[in-house]
């Protein structure tokens, strides 16, 4: 595999985007360590102890924190900060929960927040991930669609995805409408910066 130099990226939050590229580009694939009635996924514990030492190597943290979120649904931002700049970049998502007014659906969908925040944003994919597989998780059919490139791209794969009832369970079709959503809205922006 040959590796050919770029350009340093220049302008706003510069060394946080580098340190994000270096840590994606070195990422082995995660283990999937636990088990639900989903499937096999790897759980919040699986992701951090992948990421910690890129990481520490790149001086980056992850802060992740509650925002204000309508009844019902639970928002988490996840900000990724340079420590020697204070440069950062954040996201944000919110996870409809099971049950309201009940702290231990809200924690679980906190918890499922974290997690998926994490594998989105360092583009993280477990070592089981086969587009082939008949077994759908909805890690799999969340990363599909966040690959997509273009608004057609995303589109088609939404489609794909409904066409094959993979998201007739009612907590995974509002966990992928949000994210959809905020995809779609990338991509969207991206489309008229290039117009």
């Amino acid at each position: 595999m040959t590796s050919k130099a770029t350009e340093p990226i220049a302008g706003a939050n510069s060394h946080v985007t580098e340190a994000l590229i270096a840590i994606q580009s070195s990422l082995d694939p995660l283990r999937a360590n636990a088990t639900s009635h989903h499937g096999k996924f790897a759980n919040l514990q699986g992701v951090m102890e992948l990421l910690k030492p890129h990481l520490e190597k790149n001086g980056l943290a992850i802060i992740q924190r509650p925002v204000a979120s309508a009844s019902g649904s639970c928002t988490l931002e996840t900000i990724l900060r340079h420590a020697p700049t204070g440069e950062e970049i954040s996201s944000q998502i919110t996870i409809p929960m099971q049950r309201q007014n009940d702290p231990q659906a809200f924690g679980a969908a906190m918890t499922y927040g974290r997690r998926y925040s994490l594998l989105c944003l360092f583009g993280m994919v477990t070592e089981d991930d086969n587009a082939d597989s008949s077994s759908y998780t909805l890690e799999k059919l969340l990363r599909e669609m966040w690959a997509a490139a273009t608004l057609d791209d995303l589109q088609n794969v939404k489609a794909r995805h409904y066409e094959g009832n993979l998201l007739q369970d009612k907590f995974w079709n509002g966990v992928y409408t949000s994210l959809y959503r905020k995809k779609y809205e990338s991509l969207a922006t991206v489309t008229k910066m290039a117009d």
